[in-house]
């Protein structure tokens, strides 16, 4: 009988609930693509998925944990949902056989391929599902382990990208239950390290030194805050600048990123604070470091006609030409904008007026597909070249000509 037959006909022996006769029909269907010459691994995948839940619905728990926990010895291929349904409950077979190592190790594997797969809502209830389980096996040295791994874990894929995000979002969906925190060892520790963060936030000096005093540690991460997940973070971007010279006093990590892959020095710059800026450079902070989409705090700054951090930055050196994820300078996103005092800037610090992105386009380019006349006639001023095309063979009279930017066209002359 070929196989959609077999396949169908057991399908319908599970669904009747004669899970015996089921995992008969998935054992000799097994044999025979194992002994076939060649196998298709959907196939495979398919009866591996039926016989696991045969074993599960005969609460045959061993078996079950120990074909999950084994190879086939030929590739075989299940999607992610079923896959990831099949570890979060191997993490409960395994608690019931009293080993919640590997109840943890099957949760967490549970959990990342339902992030992979793109759902939220499955990774919610498999952390869920996870932390029940680890809570029934009254093992508060993995509970604690879990919950480690669960705040971290949107720190594991690029900054940024929908696994990160996802991640994030469940663990704050997670921690921010009131079960989660309480059935944790560490739940006292953890509240007061929120209760830092919350005062960091706020600027309250005196309620974050009570509790540094009580033990919060001043690089605690919320997991509930993954845009703002340290105190140094939290303060530098609200600009409070008492907080921020009190936490680096204490030598906090200056390079803690947020979800975005960006730093407090980041933050601080997107947000303007001059100031808090400053305090973070001379403590040491990276002024180069790149973040989501290769944003330096250059990039941000200036892009964000925030003149006084701009010139903090090149005054401590920043690299003035730093390209990002398109190949653009600092002074080719300012050029988009009105901010000339920036691009002026930008141009007596050196930055380069003819490097291309990876479109091919010039900061004159960009400056005139924007409709920037402004900072047209400083670059222009600056020597920028008026015949540079880009990978289109489109110039800044081209694009201007094309945008209909009649101011532009006359400042290129």
């Amino acid at each position: 009988m070929p196989f959609p037959e077999r396949m169908a006909a057991l399908t319908r022996a599970f669904e009747s609930q004669s899970y015996a006769q089921a995992l008969a029909m998935a054992w000799s269907l097994k044999a025979q693509l194992l002994e076939a010459p060649m196998v298709d691994p959907a196939q495979l995948g398919w009866v591996r998925y039926y016989e696991f839940r045969c074993y599960y619905r005969l609460g045959r728990d061993l078996d079950g944990l120990t074909l999950l926990d084994s190879p086939e010895p030929r590739p075989y291929h299940l999607s992610l949902k079923n896959a990831a349904w099949m570890h979060s409950v191997g993490a409960e077979l395994a608690a019931r056989l009293g080993l919640p190592e590997r109840a943890l190790d099957h949760g967490l594997r549970a959990l990342e391929l339902r992030l992979a797969d793109g759902d939220r809502d499955g990774a919610q209830m498999a952390a869920e599902t996870t932390a029940a389980v680890l809570r029934d096996t009254a093992s508060p040295e993995l509970l604690e382990l879990f919950a480690d791994q669960l705040a971290a874990m949107w720190t594991k894929p690029p900054a940024g990208s929908r696994e990160a995000m996802d991640a994030a979002l469940v663990a704050a969906m997670i921690f921010e239950q009131p079960w989660m925190t309480a059935m944790l060892p560490s739940g006292r520790r953890r509240s007061w390290e929120r209760l830092l963060h919350a005062a960091a936030s706020d600027g309250d000096l005196t309620a974050l030194d009570a509790l540094l005093k009580k033990g919060a540690s001043p690089n605690g991460m919320n997991p509930c805050a993954p845009g703002l997940p340290t105190p140094l973070i939290a303060a530098a971007f609200n600009g409070h600048g008492a907080v921020v010279r009190r936490l680096l006093d204490l030598g906090v990590d200056l390079e803690a990123v947020n979800v975005q892959g960006r730093t407090a020095l980041h933050q601080a710059s997107d947000q303007g604070h001059a100031g808090i800026v400053r305090l973070l450079l001379e403590a040491g902070a990276d002024a180069d470091r790149a973040s989501l989409y290769d944003h330096t705090p250059l990039h941000i700054a200036a892009w964000q006609d925030h003149f006084d951090v701009v010139k903090a930055l090149l005054a401590a050196k920043a690299r003035v030409d730093s390209v990002d994820v398109n190949g653009d300078t600092p002074l080719a996103l300012a050029a988009t904008e009105a901010v000339p005092d920036v691009v002026q800037a930008l141009l007596e610090a050196g930055a380069s007026v003819e490097q291309p992105n990876h479109y091919g386009q010039t900061p004159l380019v960009r400056a005139a597909m924007s409709g920037q006349d402004v900072n047209v006639r400083l670059l222009r001023a600056a020597g920028a070249d008026l015949g540079r095309v880009d990978h289109n063979g489109m110039g800044a009279k081209d694009w201007a000509a094309y945008e209909g930017h009649e101011a532009v066209i006359r400042a290129l002359g």
